[in-house]
């Protein structure tokens, strides 16, 4: 998966992962994973088919970070730039696509263009959850799978309560994560109404605006 890279610039003890918007959870030291849903091969090909009926574009996410895409597809590039993961061009209505964890759809970068396909998800895919995740991606992923969902199971496995819980995000698709968490914060280079809503707003990505969460918060430095 493309946070093994990060796993092991951070050097934890023991960390838990929550991956694919939440349909996956595991523990990395032991590769164990506590929770996977994935969609069916007629879920993959409904959310190809919406993309498609617009010009949109669509990547189905694989558990491993993968990703299958129509040939040309919009986003290919920017995702295999951003996490150099493997990539397979597909037809989706012949190629038989298993173990997705979620979709993402890609729209043009034009003003407008992101909240027309959210109004449009909202009319033709109302039996999905999805929520913005950058300037022009939506992601899409099976009723009740969530981040905040999945962030809720795990600290119930751990025993752990939520008001012992900080959450950190930057977009919309965070707010809900951020919102039963006991402190949920946004960076500062995040979405305007996320860090409106949040307990606290921490710095940008570019000044290391999660380590100033853990220092202030947890090191009390």
């Amino acid at each position: 998966m493309s946070i093994e890279g990060l796993l092991s610039v951070l050097r934890l003890k023991d960390p838990y992962v929550i991956a694919g918007s939440g349909a996956s959870v595991w523990q990395a030291a032991k590769n164990d994973e506590k929770i996977h849903i994935s969609f069916s091969i007629d879920e993959v090909r409904e959310c190809a088919r919406f993309a498609a009926r617009y010009g949109y574009g669509c990547l189905a996410v694989s558990h491993d970070g993968s990703f299958y895409h129509a040939p040309g597809s919009l986003g290919v590039e920017f995702y295999v730039d951003l996490f150099k993961t493997p990539n397979y061009p597909v037809d989706f209505e012949k190629e038989e696509i298993t173990d997705c964890c979620k979709a993402m759809v890609f729209t043009e970068l034009e003003p407008g263009e992101i909240e027309l396909c959210l109004e449009r998800l909202g009319k033709e895919m109302s039996e999905y959850s999805y929520g913005k995740s950058w300037t022009n991606i939506v992601e899409v992923s099976l009723k009740g799978v969530s981040k905040e969902s999945a962030m809720a199971r795990l600290a119930d496995m751990l025993s752990m309560p939520l008001s012992e819980v900080i959450a950190i995000g930057d977009e919309k698709l965070d707010m809900g994560m951020a919102r039963i968490a006991g402190l949920g914060v946004a960076m500062g280079n995040g979405d305007a109404e996320f860090k409106a809503a949040a307990d606290y707003v921490t710095l940008s990505n570019d000044e290391d605006g999660v380590a100033h969460v853990i220092e202030k918060f947890i090191l009390n430095v």
